[in-house]
């Protein structure tokens, strides 16, 4: 446990900030073909290597097409009357050789970055809906109803499937609900912390878990709580704090605060 300590406002690395995702444009393939043709359109890269790796800058203008893996999805525009911005999965191997040419940070392990705050959050924003959307896509080729192979529609963020007359059913992009809780003690001096057997000395994180089908969130803190620590909390002290998606794949955390049912003692 450690001494507590007050958690910032609304942390937002991940969430859209200054993105438009003009979700009206998803339908428009004339505006979206447009878009991404104009030398001023922003692309976010992720590399063909199971999504570990991004560009950790966006780039200007559409990647070359011998290096591209895939169709590119349309995430928005910068504000309302700024650019594109699309995510486009290339091969890194053909990539490589333009990595870092602009000046920019190259590859970077995006989960890493986010938690050691080393980026932006605007450009956090960008890159991890990016990531997510890509990951996502490739888990989503086949039609889950029948097998058939399936293509994207509205811009990137549906995959139907291509037997139209025997079912033609579309899928979009999922999101795992999870709770992260801030655990103090009773007299409020202290907050429970984790471990993972499988970290190194001195990593610890806040309690967090996955909600369960027919699971409420609250229900869920308390459970998580006792399950990964065996500390009880008290039902009636658990608050929603605020919420950010988190791709890795798929998460959406929903935060919140809590208190310990006696033992003030910090042990």
């Amino acid at each position: 446990r450690a001494k507590a300590a007050r958690p910032p406002a609304h942390f937002t690395t991940a969430a859209h900030g200054s993105l438009d995702v003009c979700a009206h444009r998803r339908r428009d393939g004339a505006w979206l073909a447009q878009a991404a043709s104009d030398p001023d359109a922003q692309f976010v890269l992720v590399a063909d290597d199971k999504g570990a790796s991004v560009q950790g800058a966006l780039a200007t203008g559409a990647p070359d097409a011998e290096a591209m893996a895939g169709e590119h999805i349309f995430l928005g525009t910068l504000g309302a009357e700024g650019p594109a911005v699309f995510v486009a999965e290339v091969r890194r191997a053909a990539a490589d050789g333009a990595d870092g040419a602009d000046g920019g940070p190259g590859w970077i392990d995006l989960k890493a970055a986010c938690s050691r705050g080393e980026l932006d959050a605007p450009e956090a924003s960008l890159v991890a809906l990016g990531r997510q959307l890509v990951v996502w896509r490739r888990s989503a080729r086949h039609c889950g109803h029948c097998g058939a192979p399936t293509k994207p529609r509205k811009g990137g963020w549906a995959m139907t499937c291509t037997d139209r007359e025997r079912c033609g059913a579309s899928v979009y992009p999922r999101v795992d609900p999870s709770i992260i809780a801030i655990v103090k003690s009773a007299c409020e001096e202290w907050i429970l912390l984790g471990h993972n057997a499988a970290w190194e000395a001195g990593r610890f994180a806040l309690i967090a878990g996955f909600v369960e089908p027919g699971e409420a969130l609250e229900d869920c803190v308390a459970r998580e709580v006792e399950e990964e620590s065996a500390v009880v909390v008290d039902p009636a002290s658990i608050e929603y704090s605020c919420s950010q998606p988190w791709p890795f794949p798929q998460s959406y955390m929903v935060g919140f605060t809590a208190r310990t049912v006696g033992g003030d003692d910090g042990g």
